[in-house]
């Protein structure tokens, strides 16, 4: 496996993991099951990946 290969897979798949989180979000909020903190935290860690 090329590097070039393994760095775009693992971004690919970093980036997977950050759109599943944010709808995630979206559908706790629309269901009212995340307070402001929770909310919060996934934010954060949204931004870190």
């Amino acid at each position: 496996m090329k590097f070039s290969q393994f760095t775009q897979d693992y971004h690919h798949t970093q980036t997977e993991i950050s759109r599943l989180m944010r709808i995630k979000v979206l559908w706790l909020i629309k269901n009212n099951h995340a307070n402001d903190s929770f909310i919060y935290q996934l934010s954060i860690i949204n931004y870190q990946l």
